[in-house]
């Protein structure tokens, strides 16, 4: 069996912590099943401001013992490399999932990224491997890297997604969506916004339920029912209640996201509506409809009006998803860590 130290750049209790979820806990949680032994430390995108210039905050204790192997997501840096390197580290395999050189600038992390973005490629150039979700990041950043670049996916932690296939209400239809400020440009962009406009001028009885308080504002007087954001453990039961799901994309940033939000649907048996572009290709649309920016009415009123094909794109996305489960992929980390 096998040993490596796991580093986060979220930490969970803080709150929103999405990709360190995908990135370091779900593996981490299947790799233990199987009997590895996983170390876990959190060193979180801190910065501090001194005289203009801005200085990572580093918490790792690097005079205590650390495993040959160690998984680090996202705040890598070239001082924390060579760090490693003298603490005996062999294999350093970096992990993230976006291009944040591509990063909006009313993303709350855009400052950090602002100043530490260059480094952190030269870091990806002294690390032995680096894991990213799609073909797209591979592509970005294969240049930068040294060592080995390989796609891993996001895999769910199929514990959480354990019921039935989603049951329509009969009294009324709800659209849902769920996520961040660094969303806002794929909202914007993507033609969503005026569709659902007209859609729920047209059938009020329809609602609208928006996880994200910066998205609920950003739709101004669209009848909507906004949500704080959930604990990452509760998301699958309120996915669950969608009748449809939206997945808006728009610009060079969201390009480079995984297909979470597709797979998030198709586990709980939720037919969506997505923007057609990458990340979202025609292979995961087993479960909805990609759509053009222009479309988004007319595929919004079809699945709204057919219940039968809503149906019938619930059994056919939940097929699809189960196969981004993490018990199944464990292999693969196996392979990279070890």
């Amino acid at each position: 069996m096998g040993e490596a130290l796991f580093i986060s750049a979220d930490d969970p209790d803080w709150g929103e912590a999405n990709s360190t979820y995908f990135r370091i806990h779900i593996p981490q949680k299947y790799l233990k099943l199987a009997g590895h032994t996983i170390h876990y430390r959190n060193i979180p995108a801190i910065y501090s401001e001194v005289g203009g210039k801005y200085f990572d905050v580093d918490i790792l204790d690097y005079s205590e013992d650390v495993p040959e192997v160690v998984l680090f997501e996202r705040t890598l840096t070239t001082d924390r490399v060579e760090k490693l390197r003298l603490a005996g580290v062999k294999r350093i395999v970096a992990t993230f999932d976006d291009h944040y050189g591509l990063m909006p600038k009313n993303a709350s992390s855009f400052g950090y990224w602002h100043h530490h973005f260059d480094d952190f490629c030269k870091s990806l150039s002294m690390v032995d491997w680096s894991i990213v979700p799609s073909q797209r990041l591979k592509r970005d950043f294969e240049r930068h890297c040294k060592g080995k670049i390989s796609v891993v996916k996001n895999y769910h932690d199929p514990m959480l997604w354990n019921f039935g296939y989603h049951q329509q209400a009969e009294d009324h239809l709800l659209i849902g969506w769920g996520g961040s400020i660094q969303h806002w440009e794929g909202w914007q962009e993507s033609g969503v916004i005026p569709a659902l406009r007209q859609v729920l001028k047209e059938r009020p009885d329809i609602q609208l339920a928006i996880y994200g308080q910066e998205i609920a504002e950003l739709l101004g007087d669209i009848p909507n029912i906004s949500f704080p954001r959930v604990l990452f453990e509760a998301w699958p039961s309120q996915v669950a209640c969608f009748d449809i799901g939206l997945a808006p994309l728009g610009g060079e940033y969201d390009k480079r996201r995984s297909n979470l939000k597709l797979i998030e649907y198709g586990l709980a048996g939720v037919p969506f509506i997505a923007s057609g572009f990458d990340p979202y290709p025609k292979e995961d649309s087993l479960g909805g409809i990609l759509t053009s920016n222009r479309d988004w009415y007319k595929n919004l009123m079809f699945l709204i009006d057919h219940p039968d094909k809503r149906l019938e794109l619930s059994g056919l996305g939940k097929r699809w998803a189960e196969q981004y489960t993490m018990e199944k992929h464990v292999s693969e980390y196996e392979e990279i860590l070890w």
